[in-house]
């Protein structure tokens, strides 16, 4: 038999602590801060996270087998609308894609009758539970100064971040990239479009008569109708 003593009698105390602040007013904004521990166990000497801290942080994640995955891995090329990879544990995806006629479903409430319209060139940013949805103007490939815009969807909070309802939002740990891209796709157009969010209006005349009219008319989505985010590609990359 085994003899397990020795666990009872190892003794772990702390010695680093790392501290995710966030700003309140963007949820983008972000910064890392390190604490030390004196001999008692309490913190102390709390300061911004060093280089040499964020490199051994880096380290001791990458060490544990649990969180060594293929989140994320691409077999084959990338594709050409990908703009932005992290695979592994807590990676994302940033990509676009072009104005196109999607089938849409709103919630009865609304009285906007389900069926294909326009949408506009749009900008996805996902990781393996959230997603954040941005407009885009033109057909030209974004890069990390392309001004983004506000998704003119009903359940997008004003920061870009969709709500995803009752939707069952899971994937593999070892999820391809393209897979990713799919279900996402997916998760986001066949959930049913029912609320705004207080004080944000995503597109410029009512959004109500907009879809109304888009579903009924199959006409192409107005750009005008797109509302500054004050964001750009850029913000979405850490």
């Amino acid at each position: 038999m085994k003899n397990i003593n020795q666990l009872f009698r190892a003794v772990h105390m702390p010695v680093k602590a790392w501290v995710l602040n966030q700003s309140l007013t963007d949820s983008y904004d972000r910064y890392v801060e390190a604490y030390d521990f004196n001999a008692s166990g309490y913190p102390i000497n709390a300061h911004p996270l060093t280089k040499r801290e964020t490199i051994e942080l880096a380290r001791c994640l990458a060490s544990s087998k649990d969180l060594q995955t293929d989140f994320l891995h691409c077999p084959g090329i990338l594709p050409d609308n990908l703009l932005h990879l992290r695979h592994g544990m807590g990676g994302f995806a940033v990509w676009y894609t072009l104005a196109r006629k999607v089938r849409l479903f709103f919630s009865p409430s609304l009285s906007i009758p389900n069926g294909e319209a326009y949408v506009p060139a749009l900008l996805w940013r996902a990781t393996g539970d959230t997603l954040s949805l941005y407009a885009l103007k033109g057909r030209k490939r974004p890069n990390a100064d392309t001004q983004l815009f506000h998704a003119p969807f009903f359940n997008v909070h004003e920061n870009g971040n969709v709500c995803m309802g009752t939707a069952d939002v899971s994937f593999d740990k070892d999820c391809t990239l393209e897979s990713f891209i799919e279900q996402w796709h997916n998760l986001f157009y066949n959930t049913y479009f029912s609320h705004l969010f207080t004080r944000h209006i995503p597109c410029r005349s009512n959004p109500v008569n907009l879809w109304k009219m888009l579903v009924n008319k199959g006409s192409r989505f107005p750009e005008d109708e797109l509302v500054d985010s004050r964001i750009k590609l850029k913000n979405l990359l850490a």
